[in-house]
């Protein structure tokens, strides 16, 4: 007597392949695994594709900032990557420019990116945990914010310096800001440019003022 398969076993059955083609663990990485990750990977994703393939923007549907979105693929239904057979993998075809797809369209990467890119899907596309993030940044956009206030010139407080002085003969002092170019130009070891004459000066305040040379008038 034939076996039968009821619908609800059937539809238990379908969900369960349906859950193991959506999903494909990444192995714990290695130390090495890691480093190589970091190293070699991770700047190449960072500084080519999430720009179009990222958290803000998925061209053709396709994400690269985490494991299991580079296996899903994109609208084209196909994985983009075989973890384990890079010449089964999509993407390491178009970093290579070969068939249809090819990327970065612009440019292609050098051979050392897709050298590295291919290892690193040979060995089963290792992800560590700490890359689990968005890839084309650890630090989170208020940490980023924060660190430039810290930082950056425009943000520190108004503090009024102490004018350098010194005696140097060679350099022409008419005020105090004078005194801090001078001071600077000590410091580098250079001298102090000769004073521009009347026609060079007015050069100068008309590209300064509206961006085109003065009229010979």
């Amino acid at each position: 007597m034939p076996r039968t398969i009821t619908i609800p076993a059937f539809a238990c059955l379908l969900a369960v392949f349906s859950t193991a083609a959506a999903s494909d663990p990444a192995p714990p990485a290695t130390p090495e695994q890691e480093k190589f990750f970091e190293e070699k990977v991770r700047p190449v994703l960072a500084a080519n594709c999430q720009e179009c393939h990222g958290t803000k923007k998925q061209e053709s549907g396709l994400r690269l900032d985490s494991r299991q979105a580079i296996i899903d693929g994109g609208d084209s239904g196909q994985r983009a990557v075989v973890p384990g057979d890079p010449d089964r993998s999509l993407l390491i075809k178009a970093v290579n420019h070969i068939g249809d797809y090819q990327m970065p369209p612009k440019k292609k990467l050098t051979d050392n990116d897709i050298s590295a890119l291919t290892e690193w899907v040979k060995v089963g596309l290792p992800w560590p945990a700490a890359a689990s993030a968005p890839v084309e940044a650890k630090k989170s956009a208020t940490d980023l914010a924060q660190q430039h206030r810290q930082t950056h010139w425009a943000y520190q407080p108004v503090l009024r310096p102490v004018t350098p002085s010194f005696q140097h003969s060679s350099f022409s002092i008419h005020n105090s800001l004078d005194n801090f170019v001078a001071a600077k130009l000590i410091e580098k070891k250079l001298t102090q440019s000769p004073a521009a004459d009347r026609r060079t000066l007015m050069r100068r305040l008309s590209f300064d003022l509206v961006g085109l040379p003065p009229t010979p008038d």
